[in-house]
């Protein structure tokens, strides 16, 4: 797995619990999910919260199977991915994951398949599949805090290609918009350092020159 794959769980927690829709006008709504779905669908979830991943996978599949478009039927594929991931199977997850992104059906939690998709892609070390699933899901406008996430997710594959201003720009999104307040510090030292080393003089002027750079335009005027 690389290095630099983040912790997917943790990610799946944050994003779970602040959900943001990205629209899509030409993909159809869900259906209510049944009481049914609705009682396996917490049984699975209080499974997988105690370890019980094969007693979970087992009530989630029947949910996919019954009622494929309900507005349950993703967050069914979206557990059954994490559970997937966290036995290390990461090409089962990664299929769990696309069915979200890959449906006809619109689904709030799209963007969050993208980027457990793309974790899934750099565990198995698919890095050209990870970095066309970050540009796509990029193209998609997603808010900061899942713009973060996939730029986080992107950097090993910008450090691999040695992408010097591509990689600045990334670092520079990411110490003003990570929503954890010791990752933007890191990013920051990361920027900083870019900037007194590694960029180039015509560099330096596009990011003095770009507004959205913020404080690092006066760094870059001055580098």
């Amino acid at each position: 797995m690389h290095t630099l794959v983040l912790p997917l769980l943790a990610i799946a927690f944050f994003l779970n619990s602040c959900v943001t829709a990205v629209p899509h006008t030409k993909k159809t709504q869900t259906t209510p999910s049944s009481s049914v779905s609705q009682k396996l669908y917490q049984e699975a979830q209080a499974a997988f919260d105690q370890g019980g991943d094969e007693l979970a996978a087992s009530k989630l599949k029947q949910i996919v199977q019954k009622e494929p478009g309900s507005d349950l039927n993703d967050d069914a594929l979206l557990l059954l991915g994490r559970i997937e991931f966290r036995k290390k199977k990461f090409q089962t997850s990664y299929n769990y994951f696309e069915q979200i992104f890959m449906s006809t059906t619109q689904s709030p939690r799209e963007i969050e398949a993208r980027i457990l998709g793309v974790q899934s892609l750099l565990a198995l070390d698919k890095l050209d599949g990870a970095d066309r699933l970050i540009k796509s899901s990029l193209s998609l406008n997603p808010p900061a805090r899942e713009k973060a996430y996939l730029l986080e997710a992107q950097l090993p594959i910008l450090f691999k290609r040695d992408s010097q201003i591509e990689t600045f720009e990334a670092l520079a999104f990411l110490a003003q918009n990570h929503p954890n307040t010791n990752s933007k510090e890191r990013y920051r030292d990361l920027a900083k350092d870019y900037i007194d080393s590694r960029l180039k003089p015509d560099e330096l002027k596009e990011v003095a020159e770009d507004s959205d750079m913020g404080e690092f335009r006066a760094e870059a005027m001055f580098g």
